[in-house]
Parts: structure tokens; C-alpha cells; sequence
């Protein structure tokens, strides 16, 4: 029997490949061996928003930031989705997180003028 590892791994294979149905299939059963495993929420929001399906999509997204609020890519994902949706205020502070943030998480440039 897979892991919710593995699971989110497949799940992250069918979203690639746009099998939107497969993809929710295989969040749902990582979501439901591991409630903690926050990409696998954010892959199902992903997967629901490319379906249409907004309000899920954005529900899984503020689930996935719930459990972890410091990875940038969930508050980019539901930011692009509050555009979608038509909610510009909550994609506006969604995106201001995520650019906060991944300005933490990217190395810093080193200066290569000489002392």
C-alpha cells in the first residue's frame, strides 16, 4: 500500500499532465493518510482551481498556509486564485506575503566585486 508520500507523488504527476480528476483523487488519499501533509492540500487547491472550482480551491490553499504558514508557493497559488475569483484585495495581500517570503527563502547574492 502507498504512502501519502507516494500518493502525493502521483497526484503531482496526473496535475502535471492535467488530469485534474486523477490529481484530486490522489491528494484526497495522501490528505487522508497524512491531514498534515500541507502540498498535498495545496496541490488538490491547484488541481480545483483548474477545474473551476475556486471556493475549493481557494479552501485548500488556506488549509495547505494554515499548516504551513512560511512556504511562499501556497500564498502564491491562492493569490493567483483570489485574481481568478475575482477577490483582487485578497490576491493583492496574498502576493505581498509570497514575494516577503520568498525573498527570505532565496540566497543571498554575493558580491563579487574585490575588497
Amino acid at each position: 500500500m502507498p504512502d501519502a508520500i507516494e500518493l502525493f507523488d502521483q497526484g503531482v504527476t496526473h496535475l502535471k499532465a492535467r488530469e485534474l480528476d486523477l490529481a484530486i483523487e490522489f491528494f484526497s488519499e495522501a490528505i487522508a493518510l497524512d491531514p498534515g501533509l500541507a502540498a498535498a492540500r495545496h496541490g488538490r487547491g491547484v488541481s480545483h482551481a483548474l477545474e473551476g472550482d475556486l471556493a475549493q480551491g481557494i479552501a485548500d490553499c488556506t488549509e495547505a498556509i494554515r499548516l504551513d504558514r512560511g512556504n511562499p508557493l501556497f500564498y502564491r497559488a491562492r493569490g493567483r486564485i483570489f485574481q481568478e475569483a475575482g477577490q483582487k484585495s485578497q490576491a493583492e495581500s496574498d502576493l505581498v506575503v509570497y514575494d516577503r517570503l520568498h525573498e527570505v527563502r532565496r540566497p543571498a547574492k554575493r558580491d563579487a566585486s574585490p575588497e
